[in-house]
């Protein structure tokens, strides 16, 4: 069944609506599922540390420095995410662009890093991996 009495009003009253034929005439959208997407498991946060950063804690550490660096996460705004080295955590609120620093020491050997958020109680699978600088 075709609505052009619905395109037609919105023409004459000036309305800024575009609509095709397929969705003039488009059945509602189920939302059935609308809490199971609410609900969803976030993705993984993303550690946006730059190789001549971590070429630099390097450095510091190989000539006795502390391996103490600042690192930047790109999460999703709002979200309570969660940064490990080496088992030592820190959890803090990522801004409304969705960035978070973390103040970290490295060791000069194998650092294990483990990475998540939360969001809405909800929290992301674990990333882990590791900084080398042995």
């Amino acid at each position: 069944m075709k609505r052009p009495a619905l395109i037609t009003t919105a023409v004459a009253l000036g309305v800024g609506l575009a609509l095709t034929p397929i969705a003039a005439n488009a059945a509602p959208a189920d939302t059935s599922s609308v809490s199971e997407v609410a609900s969803a498991a976030p993705h993984a946060p993303r550690d946006t540390t730059s190789y001549e950063q971590l070429e630099d804690v390097y450095y510091d550490l190989l000539f006795g420095g502390s391996g103490a660096t600042s690192i930047l996460v790109e999460a999703t705004p709002g979200a309570q995410v969660t940064y490990s080295v080496n088992g030592v955590a820190q959890t803090k609120q990522a801004d409304s662009r969705g960035r978070v620093s973390f103040d970290v020491t490295f060791e000069r050997a194998a650092n294990d890093i483990e990475l998540s958020q939360s969001v809405n109680g909800v929290s992301s699978a674990a990333t882990t991996y590791q900084y080398d600088f042995s």
